[in-house]
């Protein structure tokens, strides 16, 4: 008895110090999340300071993976494994609230843009984003929409990136973040630099972020906006006004850490103020900084520019020829990531989706037989509702699956659509070399003189084989639509079909003319009748074949 009453004593004793220790633990846990957003340096080492050898209960460790997940990711260290985030996303699913599987998923997306898995870091951030009406916190509501744009922007998708810059500005309005506001507005500024926009309406939206910026002295901020403002207004020969920036901001602020664009557009500008000197160190400062193909075609554009200011148009078509290479790499990088990825998940869902359904069906039978066995009407009515219940989850997952099913096509449409902006842009250069020969004077003579001092260019580029490989690029990038042509209207000159390929390419009238050596008035003229021609022979690919003359 005395060895009982013992027992007794000990296991009351037990409970009592194991009680104490979890309150001192939640205890810790609160300050933790107290001190989060303010100091969340000290909310690190509260939590590194806990005991976890000490068996934690299921909440604790949910919340526990939580708030360290959270406290490194304010800390700026870059976490990559989601082991400990996915114990908090696991039972919050089941036994959260809204706000707190909001959260969870909310860091699961971070910790997975960490590792560059865009994919299933935009599906973290789609989940986490239908619970926004459940719970009260614009400011973590605007964390999440700035994430998104970012992802956006790793898509290339930047119509939904500047949807959601433009969200996540009201939400952090509505928690009165003024700093946050002016990032979200930054964020905004940058996708109007990229999407074809009115120019005005850019410039004056940096120089609203700019003025904030000082009234709320963010030095930074002002800085960003400065050299991205000077790369804007280079690209678009707004060359007095980047002038007058850049002078502004080499006084105030250092640009010793700006990007590869900022130097190879400085550069360009510099050899608009004839400082030779200064725009080739420039230039080697943008090589050295190049991260990607990216910069590295921005870099041979805006040496394409500069040998073309020099009139130096062989080097110009060189580096065009060296940042088509260049565009060609970085287009089938870019598309290569997100579709596969996407692909990779949606097959790995679908998988995981049949094996619970059959896994729940199987259940759901042998529950049935036995519950109805065993236990009669009443415990049948309780797996009812158990069925019903299992029933919605699977609903839930279709929906998801068939959400997915969208954004893959939604990608597959932006693969299309960037592979001929991309392939159009390769002779924007080439067209402004030919718009510079015209633009040299009115007399043909001089035109002539002029033509004479780019020849070498132009007749290579009239070669046969030059030509044919035009040709096979056309063919690739608009439908097969020298292909169509040929076949279906045979009857058309060879001169005909080179003018029609020029115009497909996305040359000017002012460059076609100098490839054919005929005024501009008639190559305007020629294929005008050119469409007629066409209109009344009727192909049966009528719309593409005159649909890319557009």
């Amino acid at each position: 008895m005395k060895k009982f009453y013992r027992l007794i004593i000990v296991l009351f004793a037990t409970i009592i110090i194991v009680s104490c220790e979890n309150a001192k633990i939640n205890e810790h846990m609160d300050k933790a999340e107290e001190l989060m957003n303010e100091k969340p340096d000290s909310a690190l080492i509260i939590l590194n300071g806990l005991d976890k050898t000490k068996g934690l209960n299921d909440s604790q460790n949910a919340r526990y993976a939580l708030l360290y997940s959270q406290a490194l990711d304010k800390n700026y260290i870059d976490e990559t494994n989601d082991s400990l985030i996915n114990i908090a996303v696991e039972y919050y699913n089941e036994n959260g609230t809204a706000k707190e599987k909001f959260l969870s998923l909310y860091y699961q997306g971070r910790i997975y843009y960490n590792a560059q898995n865009y994919a299933k870091s935009i599906l973290a951030y789609t989940k986490a984003e239908q619970l926004i009406d459940e719970f009260e916190d614009d400011f973590i509501k605007g964390l999440l929409y700035t994430q998104l744009g970012f992802i956006y922007e790793k898509y290339y998708d930047y119509s939904k990136a500047l949807n959601s810059y433009q969200l996540s500005y009201q939400y952090y309005d509505k928690a009165n973040k003024y700093s946050h506001c002016r990032y979200a507005k930054y964020n905004e500024a940058t996708i109007y630099a990229i999407l074809p926009h009115d120019l005005n309406n850019t410039i004056n939206t940096y120089y609203r972020i700019i003025k904030e910026a000082e009234n709320a002295n963010d030095t930074t901020l002002v800085s960003v906006c400065l050299s991205d403002l000077i790369v804007y207004l280079t690209q678009n020969e707004q060359f007095e006004k980047a002038n007058s920036l850049l002078d502004s901001l080499i006084s105030n602020y250092s640009i010793k850490n700006k990007t590869s664009d900022f130097f190879s557009a400085t550069a360009l500008l510099y050899v608009y103020n004839s400082n030779i000197k200064l725009s080739s160190e420039y230039m080697q400062i943008a090589k050295e900084k190049a991260e990607d193909n990216g910069d590295s075609v921005f870099i041979e554009i805006n040496k394409a520019k500069i040998a073309a200011l020099k009139k130096d148009y062989k080097s110009a078509y060189e580096n065009l020829c060296d940042a088509k290479v260049l565009e060609n790499k970085a287009v089938r990088k870019r598309l290569e990531h997100p579709i596969i990825a996407i692909q990779k998940d949606y097959l790995e869902k679908e998988l995981e989706f049949n094996k619970y359904k059959q896994k729940s069906q199987m259940q759901t039978s042998i529950f049935i037989g036995l519950i109805i066995f065993l236990f009669g009407i009443t415990i049948f009515i309780y797996l009812r509702n158990l069925i019903k219940k299992r029933e919605y989850k699977i609903s839930e997952y279709a929906d998801f699956i068939e959400e997915l099913q969208q954004k893959h096509q939604e990608n597959k449409n932006i693969v299309s659509e960037l592979l001929q902006n991309s392939f159009k842009e390769q002779y924007k250069v080439l067209n402004s070399i030919g718009d510079t020969i015209f633009n040299q004077t009115n007399d043909p003579k001089g035109q002539k003189i002029v033509y004479n001092e780019v020849k070498y260019i132009v007749e290579r580029f009239k070669e046969k084989k030059t030509f044919q490989e035009l040709e096979v690029l056309v063919n690739k990038y608009c439908d097969n639509v020298m292909e169509k042509l040929r076949t279906e209207v045979p009857t058309l000159e060879e001169e005909d079909y080179h003018q029609l390929c020029y115009h497909y390419a996305g040359f000017s009238g002012k460059l076609i003319s100098l490839l054919l050596e005929k005024k501009q008035s008639n190559i305007y003229l020629r294929k005008s009748r050119l469409k007629e021609k066409i209109i009344q022979i009727n192909p049966q690919n009528t719309d593409i074949i005159l649909g890319y003359l557009a």
